[in-house]
Protein backbone atom coordinates (compact mmCIF):
# COMPACT_ATOMS: atom_id res chain seq x y z
CA UNK A 1 0.00 0.00 0.00
CA UNK A 2 1.46 3.89 -0.88
CA UNK A 3 1.39 6.61 1.02
CA UNK A 4 -1.17 8.31 -0.52
CA UNK A 5 -3.70 5.54 0.09
CA UNK A 6 -2.55 4.30 3.58
CA UNK A 7 -5.79 3.72 5.97
CA UNK A 8 -6.38 5.45 8.65
CA UNK A 9 -5.21 3.67 12.19
CA UNK A 10 -7.89 1.71 13.84
CA UNK A 11 -7.13 3.45 17.17
CA UNK A 12 -8.44 6.59 15.73
CA UNK A 13 -12.49 5.42 15.23
CA UNK A 14 -12.79 6.44 12.04
CA UNK A 15 -12.99 3.34 10.76
CA UNK A 16 -12.95 4.29 6.91
CA UNK A 17 -10.23 4.61 3.67
CA UNK A 18 -9.49 8.33 3.54
CA UNK A 19 -6.15 8.72 0.95
CA UNK A 20 -2.91 10.77 2.53
CA UNK A 21 -4.39 13.59 0.51
CA UNK A 22 -7.75 13.72 2.35
CA UNK A 23 -6.33 13.79 5.54
CA UNK A 24 -4.56 17.02 4.90
CA UNK A 25 -7.27 18.77 3.23
CA UNK A 26 -9.33 18.14 6.43
CA UNK A 27 -7.02 19.47 8.71
CA UNK A 28 -6.51 22.46 6.21
CA UNK A 29 -10.24 22.80 7.30
CA UNK A 30 -9.54 23.43 11.03
CA UNK A 31 -9.36 27.02 11.81
CA UNK A 32 -6.22 28.26 12.62
CA UNK A 33 -4.88 31.64 13.65
CA UNK A 34 -4.70 33.82 10.26
CA UNK A 35 -1.28 33.92 8.24
CA UNK A 36 -0.31 37.31 9.35
CA UNK A 37 -0.23 36.77 12.99
CA UNK A 38 1.42 33.10 12.17
CA UNK A 39 4.52 34.84 10.64
CA UNK A 40 4.73 37.57 13.48
CA UNK A 41 4.85 34.62 15.99
CA UNK A 42 7.21 32.52 13.99
CA UNK A 43 9.43 36.16 13.92
CA UNK A 44 8.94 36.69 17.80
CA UNK A 45 9.81 33.17 18.29
CA UNK A 46 13.11 33.38 16.47
CA UNK A 47 14.00 36.76 18.50
CA UNK A 48 14.25 34.36 21.68
CA UNK A 49 15.46 31.54 19.81
CA UNK A 50 18.92 30.63 22.33
CA UNK A 51 18.90 27.30 20.45
CA UNK A 52 22.27 25.80 18.38
CA UNK A 53 20.00 24.42 15.66
CA UNK A 54 19.15 26.96 12.72
CA UNK A 55 14.72 26.70 13.03
CA UNK A 56 12.64 27.19 9.34
CA UNK A 57 9.32 29.31 9.79
CA UNK A 58 6.98 26.36 7.51
CA UNK A 59 3.27 25.79 7.42
CA UNK A 60 2.58 22.41 6.47
CA UNK A 61 -0.71 20.68 7.80
CA UNK A 62 -0.15 17.96 10.06
CA UNK A 63 -2.13 14.97 11.59
CA UNK A 64 -1.04 13.54 15.07
CA UNK A 65 -1.65 10.69 15.88
CA UNK A 66 -1.71 8.67 19.06
CA UNK A 67 -2.76 5.77 20.55
CA UNK A 68 -5.14 6.90 23.30
CA UNK A 69 -5.96 10.43 21.59
CA UNK A 70 -6.94 9.11 18.12
CA UNK A 71 -5.96 12.06 15.27
CA UNK A 72 -5.51 15.08 16.03
CA UNK A 73 -4.97 18.06 13.21
CA UNK A 74 -2.29 20.38 13.80
CA UNK A 75 0.10 22.72 11.68
CA UNK A 76 3.74 22.56 11.55
CA UNK A 77 5.17 26.24 12.33
CA UNK A 78 8.78 25.61 12.50
CA UNK A 79 11.39 22.85 11.86
CA UNK A 80 15.10 22.15 13.14
CA UNK A 81 17.28 19.85 12.32
CA UNK A 82 15.76 17.71 15.11
CA UNK A 83 12.47 18.53 16.07
CA UNK A 84 9.39 21.02 15.16
CA UNK A 85 7.13 23.31 16.35
CA UNK A 86 3.11 22.10 16.24
CA UNK A 87 0.23 24.40 16.35
CA UNK A 88 -3.69 23.49 17.21
CA UNK A 89 -6.83 25.54 16.80
CA UNK A 90 -6.85 25.07 20.73
CA UNK A 91 -5.06 23.85 23.59
CA UNK A 92 -4.58 19.89 23.17
CA UNK A 93 -3.81 17.25 25.42
CA UNK A 94 -1.21 14.94 23.38
CA UNK A 95 0.20 12.53 24.40
CA UNK A 96 4.36 12.45 25.36
CA UNK A 97 4.99 9.65 22.16
CA UNK A 98 3.27 10.61 18.95
CA UNK A 99 3.30 9.79 15.22
CA UNK A 100 3.21 12.81 12.97
CA UNK A 101 1.68 12.57 9.37
CA UNK A 102 2.95 15.46 7.15
CA UNK A 103 3.13 16.45 3.38
CA UNK A 104 6.77 17.81 5.38
CA UNK A 105 7.93 14.07 5.61
CA UNK A 106 7.68 11.30 2.46
CA UNK A 107 6.16 9.42 5.74
CA UNK A 108 5.21 9.18 9.52
CA UNK A 109 7.72 10.23 11.72
CA UNK A 110 8.17 9.29 15.19
CA UNK A 111 8.20 11.97 17.70
CA UNK A 112 8.61 12.91 21.56
CA UNK A 113 7.10 16.31 23.65
CA UNK A 114 9.46 18.19 25.09
CA UNK A 115 7.16 21.12 25.93
CA UNK A 116 3.81 22.42 25.87
CA UNK A 117 2.64 25.86 26.05
CA UNK A 118 -1.10 26.75 25.47
CA UNK A 119 -1.83 25.48 21.69
CA UNK A 120 1.44 24.68 20.75
CA UNK A 121 3.81 22.23 21.32
CA UNK A 122 7.51 21.17 20.51
CA UNK A 123 8.80 17.76 19.94
CA UNK A 124 12.02 16.16 19.10
CA UNK A 125 11.90 13.86 15.96
CA UNK A 126 13.01 10.00 17.20
CA UNK A 127 15.57 9.13 14.33
CA UNK A 128 15.45 5.37 15.21
CA UNK A 129 12.18 4.68 15.68
CA UNK A 130 10.95 6.82 12.69
CA UNK A 131 13.53 4.57 10.67
CA UNK A 132 12.53 1.09 12.49
CA UNK A 133 8.71 2.43 11.66
CA UNK A 134 9.53 3.00 7.84
CA UNK A 135 11.78 -0.46 7.68
CA UNK A 136 8.26 -2.30 9.39
CA UNK A 137 6.39 -0.21 6.55
CA UNK A 138 8.45 -0.90 3.57
CA UNK A 139 8.48 -4.82 5.15
CA UNK A 140 4.86 -4.42 4.92
CA UNK A 141 4.01 -3.57 1.43
CA UNK A 142 6.88 -6.33 0.17
CA UNK A 143 4.29 -8.54 1.30
CA UNK A 144 1.32 -7.86 -0.03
Amino acid sequence: MTHAAKKAPEESGRGKDLTRADRFASADETAFTDSAEVGDACANFFDFNTRKQDRACVEFPAIIIAEDHGDTPGRICDLSSDGLRLRFSSKQDVADLILIDSPAFSGVVVAEVKWRQGVEVGVRIDRLWTEKLAASVREDERQR
